[in-house]
C-alpha cells in the first residue's frame, strides 16, 4: 500500500507569543500536514513433503514522512514548526574536534557575541570545537531562523524510518519453532542534556548524575581522543553546557535489529493421550528480547531513544516455559 494523507486543523505546537503575555500560549488547531508513506507485506508458506516439514516466512516494511504545509510562523523560527519543515528534523552544530592548547593560548573564543547567541564562551583545551559554517568568524545560532540559522544545519531526524518485522516458523513431526525479529532501519536521536540522565552522566551537580563505565571514556591530557569532553563538576557555573549543545558528535544512530521472540514447542502425539481423555498437549519454552544489534549507546535502549534524557527502565530478557492442554 502507498498513501498520501493531508491533515488540516492539526494541533501543532503552541505559537510563540511575546513574553509580556505572562502565561504560556495555549495549543490549538493551527497546522496542516502532508504525510506520504507505504506499507509492504510479503508472505511465503510451503512444505517439503519428503521429510514432512512445513515452514513459513512473513516480512513487513513500512515508512512515512510528514511535512508541515501550514503553521503560523512567519519568521520561520527553527525552534518550532514552520512551513516546509519535516517533522522530526534535528537542527544542530557540526562538531570539529576538541579545542587544542594552541587555540587556547591564542585566546580564540568561539562565541565572541556572548553565550546568549551561541553554544557558550570561555573555551579552553578539551572543550568541544564547532565548525564555522557561515564563515563569519563566529560560532552563533544566528537569527534562529531557516534563512539565518547561524552555524547550525539539519543534522538528523528523530522519527523512525523503515520499520520492519520478520517472522519465521516451521513444524516437523510434532516439533514447532517460531521466531520474530523487528527493528528500525533509520533513526537519529539527540539525548537531552537538561538534567540527570543515562548518557551525559554528570549534570547540574554530582547529586544529579549517573556514573557509568562509558563516562570513563573522556578527554583528559592523557586521553586526548576520549569520547566525552573534559569533566566539569557543575553544569551551570563551569560552563559544561557549552559542550552539550545539539551537535553531530553526540547525535546517536538509533536504528536497530532486535531478536524479539523465540518459541520452541513439542506436541505429544494424540495416540499417547487418548486414554487420559486429553485431545492435545503441547509444551514449549519461550524467550523475549534475546539480542539487539545497534550502534546506539549501550546504556540506553534504542527502542526508547526519544525518552527525555534517555531515562527509562530497559527491556529485560526473559525466559518462560508452559504448556497448552486441551480436553
Amino acid at each position: 500500500d502507498w498513501y498520501r494523507r493531508s491533515s488540516d486543523d492539526v494541533v501543532g505546537p503552541a505559537e510563540q507569543l511575546p513574553a509580556v503575555l505572562g502565561v504560556a500560549a495555549p495549543s490549538k488547531n493551527n497546522a496542516s500536514l502532508e504525510t506520504k508513506g507505504f506499507e509492504l507485506t510479503l508472505r511465503w508458506r510451503d512444505q517439503i513433503e519428503a521429510i514432512g516439514l512445513s515452514y513459513g516466512i512473513r516480512g513487513t516494511l513500512a515508512d512515512s514522512k510528514s511535512v508541515v504545509k501550514k503553521y503560523p510562523n512567519a519568521t520561520k523560527a527553527i525552534s518550532t514548526w514552520y512551513e516546509g519543515a519535516v517533522i522530526g528534523d534535528i537542527w544542530g552544530y557540526v562538531t570539529d574536534g576538541y579545542y587544542t592548547q594552541a587555540e587556547q593560548d591564542a585566546g580564540i573564543d568561539q562565541n565572541i557575541q556572548g553565550s546568549a547567541t551561541g553554544p557558550g564562551k570561555n573555551w579552553s583545551v578539551g572543550d568541544i570545537k564547532y565548525r564555522d559554517l557561515d564563515g563569519d568568524g563566529l560560532i552563533t545560532r544566528g537569527g534562529n531562523t531557516v534563512d539565518d540559522p547561524g552555524d547550525r544545519k539539519i543534522i538528523g531526524n528523530n522519527r523512525p524510518r523503515y520499520t520492519y518485522g520478520i517472522t519465521l516458523d516451521a513444524e516437523w513431526k510434532g516439533f514447532d519453532v517460531s521466531a520474530f525479529f523487528q527493528g528500525v532501519g533509520k533513526r537519529d536521536a539527540w539525548i537531552d542534556a537538561g538534567g540527570p540522565g543515562q548518557f551525559w552522566g554528570t549534570q547540574n551537580s554530582e547529586w544529579q548524575a549517573n556514573f557509568l563505565t562509558i563516562h570513563l571514556d573522556r578527554w583528559t591530557p592523557e586521553t586526548p581522543n576520549g569520547y566525552f569532553p573534559k569533566y566539569y563538576l557543575n553544569n551551570t557555573t563551569s560552563g559544561n553546557a557549552k559542550n552539550q549543545v545539539v551537535q553531530t558528535k553526540y547525535l546517536q544512530d538509533a536504528s536497530y535489529l532486535r531478536f524479539k521472540n523465540l518459541q520452541i514447542g513439542y506436541t505429544i502425539p494424540a495416540r499417547l493421550l487418548n486414554k487420559a481423555g486429553i485431545s492435545k498437549l503441547r509444551v514449549y519454552v519461550s524467550g523475549e528480547n534475546l539480542a539487539t544489534i545497534t550502534d546506539f549507546v549501550k546504556t540506553i535502549d534504542p527502542e526508547f531513544a526519544t525518552l527525555s534524557r534517555g531515562i527509562g527502565y530497559p527491556l529485560q530478557r526473559t525466559w518462560s516455559v508452559g504448556l497448552n492442554l486441551n480436553f
